[in-house]
């Protein structure tokens, strides 16, 4: 997800809100990538959810832990942040609803999949893989 500023102004990005939907689900694989984003003296902001939580559950963490998404942006700067979600068992649909105060005046942007919610599919019960970028093949995991 990326936001940028238009304007010189305060912002503040509030703790995002999940709404999810679980069903059950059996048979079939799920295949996971795993890579981490980032790079040379790149700030990696993370929203991290658990969809297996009621309500889920959202944590920020930039830098070295968690904290809250608080900074000041000016006008022509972006901030990016990574969604990591993360479910166990059965599918979720799910949506982010992400508040952002500017000049003390709240919006809400909406992070979903063209219109439609995210879908996830807990690994419990199926076969999981995962996508080795040094080797370049599908892995069973090892944990």
């Amino acid at each position: 997800i990326r936001i940028q500023a238009t304007q010189d102004r305060t912002v503040l990005v509030m703790k995002p809100r999940v709404s999810a939907t679980h069903k059950a689900v059996t048979g079939g694989a799920v295949l996971c990538p795993a890579k981490e984003p980032g790079g040379n003296g790149l700030m990696v902001r993370q929203f991290h959810i658990d969809l297996d939580k009621r309500p889920p559950r959202v944590d920020y963490y930039a830098g070295n832990g968690p904290g809250s998404p608080q900074f000041v942006m000016r006008r022509g700067d972006s901030e990016a942040f990574v969604v990591i979600a993360h479910a166990t068992a059965g599918r979720y649909e799910w949506t982010l609803d992400i508040p952002v105060v500017v000049d003390g005046e709240t919006f809400h942007l909406r992070a979903d999949d063209h219109g439609r919610p995210f879908v996830l599919v807990g690994p419990d019960g199926l076969e999981t893989m995962w996508w080795d970028f040094g080797q370049l093949e599908w892995r069973k995991p090892e944990w």
